[in-house]
């Protein structure tokens, strides 16, 4: 077909263009923020009674893996705090052994040991105890066992003084390991132990440590019991953690004259102990025994915590009142804590009612600067946070918050829905 040479040509389409695409180079962080990931890192911990948790050492040993320059920061945090599961086949014990570079970084070894320790004849005792003699550093040690072959080679094997201890072993005797190994426990400032009564045949004598400011258990035990084993260290011990259970009323804390610090909690929320529930009446001659004398042996409790089970110490029906309970509180407290675990409306009401006419209360302690208060599925928390107050200085039936009142009293609130049990060597 012939063209006609009247109509134009078609314009050329225009030449295709690429977009232009930015570039996807991955974002370099600072060398700082890495460091400091590194240190976070280290305090990713567990509530259970076991403190070092699984996600710090994944976490770490991924950051070990990052880059060559961040490996010795990352391997030195790895290693400074760690768990033994089985002596002779521990690849932690094994990498020590061969690295012994990494041993000055370690400050906490939790010793998890379970049944007779088993031979290798590769890795022996003798190994175990070059790595567990050359650790400078170490100050903080647990210990979960009751194979005195395990615990023999363990605290012979460590040379230098410990700060804190952890006995966490329901059924193992404490007081031969402290007498056996007296130079480890010369300088131990915090001792946990799991049950005092660990020979149930036999009253425990008397611990002399002398350096001890801190003692914490989590299954209950006698007053008999508790008065024999703490009868040398009453003078130096400045905090206290006991489980919130009925023997608690026959406690005479009027000797522990440096006492600071008392945490009443409820172990069975961390997975040990077996507590009957308090009623008032023993928490009110708990804290009688801290108030009735002024000799120099009284303690002056600053800080109380009460966590756990106060479903029966606040039940309306029952007396003495909660509410008596709290205005026999020492009157030197700066910071209080009640964290409740109660089931019916009534109690978690009552409780949070009680609070509040201690705080807006001549039985106030005069120094009270925070207050944490919570649990019974949120509803303490709730209940606490509507109560209000005659607004000082306003017109009749003019009201605020309490929780602001309180704030411009100088007590700083805090209300917490729930709450999770922390271990009781946690205080620490």
């Amino acid at each position: 077909m012939a063209t006609n040479p009247s109509l134009p040509h078609p314009p050329s389409p225009p030449p295709s263009v690429e977009p232009t695409r930015p570039s996807r180079r991955p974002v370099r962080l600072p060398d700082e923020i890495i460091l400091e990931i590194i240190d976070w890192c280290d305090h990713l911990h567990s509530t259970r009674p076991s403190s070092l948790s699984r996600e710090r050492d994944e976490a770490l040993a991924a950051l070990c893996h990052l880059a060559r320059r961040f490996r010795p920061a990352a391997e030195r945090t790895l290693y400074s705090r760690f768990k033994i599961f089985a002596l002779r086949h521990d690849v932690v014990l094994r990498t020590l052994y061969h690295r012994p570079e990494l041993r000055p970084h370690v400050i906490e070894v939790n010793f998890h040991l379970f049944g007779p320790a088993l031979e290798d004849d590769e890795f022996d005792d003798e190994h175990v105890a070059a790595v567990l003699g050359d650790l400078p550093t170490v100050e903080d040690v647990s210990v979960c066992t009751a194979d005195a072959v395990v615990l023999a080679l363990v605290f012979t094997g460590l040379h230098r003084p410990l700060r804190r201890l952890r006995i966490l072993d329901p059924h193992e005797e404490v007081q031969p390991i402290l007498r056996q190994h007296a130079p480890t426990f010369a300088e131990l400032e915090h001792l946990h132990i799991a049950n005092i009564d660990g020979n149930p045949r036999a009253t425990p004598t008397p611990v002399d440590l002398p350096k001890l400011t801190s003692l914490s258990t989590s299954i209950p035990s006698s007053w008999t019991s508790f008065a024999a084993f703490t009868s040398l260290v009453r003078p130096t011990l400045t905090s206290l953690a006991l489980p919130l259970s009925q023997e608690l009323g026959t406690y005479d804390l009027g000797g522990f004259s440096a006492l600071k610090t008392l945490r009443l909690f409820d172990p069975a929320g961390t997975g040990s102990g077996n507590c009957r529930p308090l009623s008032a009446a023993d928490l009110l001659a708990l804290f009688r025994t801290c108030t009735s004398t002024s000799t120099s042996t009284s303690p002056s409790l600053t800080s109380l915590a009460l966590e756990g089970d106060l479903s029966r110490a606040s039940n309306p029906k029952l007396e003495p009142p909660f509410a008596h309970v709290l205005a026999a509180l020492p009157p030197s407290l700066a910071h209080l804590a009640l964290l409740a675990r109660t089931w019916s409306r009534s109690q978690r009401v009552g409780l949070a009612d009680a609070a509040a006419a201690y705080l807006i209360g001549a039985a106030r302690a005069p120094g009270l600067r925070s207050l944490r208060i919570g649990g019974g599925k949120g509803a303490v928390a709730e209940r606490f946070r509507e109560l209000t107050v005659q607004r000082p200085g306003g017109e009749s039936g003019e009201t605020m918050l309490l929780v602001d009142w309180l704030e411009e009293e100088g007590v700083r609130v805090t209300t917490v829905a729930e709450f999770s049990a922390l271990p009781a060597e946690s205080a620490h």
